[in-house]
């Protein structure tokens, strides 16, 4: 697999490489981390001290949930200036080209069909049962407000992974290690710091010293109570969306994708339960732990490495 220029950062040729976008990654990786060592500290004190009988939503919070959101929000300052640097702040350069809706809408159908494939599968085979205050009123909430969070979520993570990740991976190294080496980057941060790794401190306690804690656990966080068949899953997900971008080099193609994938977990993540003692091939209501997404997975990357085979043997006839 050859270098595209189209995916290259800084105007470079397809012979030409450069980490730069690399060290931009660590630098707002550990810069996130530092940031919220300060701040969330400073926020979840003055939460408790206006609340300190922690009646309000805020103070009910885990300090997990401060510390994730300090560096959302660090990443939120920081982001577009480093999109500024590696000339992807407009929407042609990131990948958004033209043609878009009918790219979502193709790929969007293609995600939801083989998500509620899966489900129709566990449904099929009493893998899963709806809660028992189920309702066809709450399910429709449910899928209208999956439908809002799917397509945000998706123009979110693109944006950062594909947009921004895996060019930069792309840009540093070969196809083939930048679409592993940007997957796995992509799986390992869909793990967050767990809520028991500061529920032992008080909230009263909670100090800076603490976050030295935080930044570990957050640092380990795909370590505890490791999943790897959910870890090689998000892997594969990972991998999928980059040749998705590469054959299709529209964004779009990715978002839908995407999209299609998470409407369909959102509206029924909380409306069905796995039946206790399912069998694990299924995976449980998250679905992504299971083997069944598993070869759907696997199945679709064979189908986009046949199709840029192809798509290069008739660009070289």
């Amino acid at each position: 697999m050859k270098r595209d220029s189209f995916f290259q950062l800084y105007d470079l040729k397809e012979e030409e490489s450069s980490f730069k976008g690399i060290w931009l990654i660590v630098i707002l990786y550990f810069g996130s981390l530092l940031f919220s060592a300060v701040v969330a500290p400073l926020v979840f004190r003055l939460v408790h001290i206006l609340d300190p009988e922690t009646q309000s939503y805020l103070a009910n919070k885990p300090f997990s949930d401060y510390f994730d959101r300090g560096r959302l929000l660090c990443l939120l300052i920081l982001f577009p200036m480093l999109m500024k640097k590696a000339d992807l702040l407009s929407w042609k350069r990131l990948g958004y080209l033209e043609g878009g809706w009918a790219h979502f809408r193709k790929w969007f159908a293609i995600g939801v069909g083989m998500m509620g494939i899966v489900y129709l599968v566990d449904f099929g085979f009493g893998i899963l049962e709806p809660r028992d205050n189920w309702t066809w009123g709450y399910q429709l909430e449910k899928i209208g407000l999956g439908l809002i969070g799917a397509i945000l979520i998706g123009l979110m993570e693109e944006t950062f992974f594909r947009g921004f990740v895996f060019r930069t991976f792309y840009t540093a190294l070969k196809p083939i290690p930048a679409i592993i080496g940007s997957s796995l980057f992509f799986a390992y941060l869909h793990f967050k710091m767990a809520d028991e790794v500061m529920e032992h401190i008080p909230h009263a306690e909670i100090g800076f010293d603490d976050s030295l804690t935080a930044i570990w656990g957050t640092l380990t966080a795909f370590t505890a109570g490791f999943e790897p068949l959910l870890f090689f899953n998000l892997f594969l997900v990972g991998v999928l969306l980059c040749l998705a971008f590469l054959y299709t080099k529209n964004l779009w193609t990715c978002v839908g994708l995407h999209a299609g994938w998470v409407v369909c977990i959102q509206s029924l993540f909380k409306t069905f339960n796995e039946v206790e003692g399912a069998h694990p091939f299924f995976g449980t209501e998250r679905v992504a732990d299971g083997y069944l997404v598993t070869l759907f997975l696997i199945g679709f990357v064979v189908m986009f490495c046949l199709l840029m085979k192809f798509s290069n043997r008739d660009a070289k006839s």
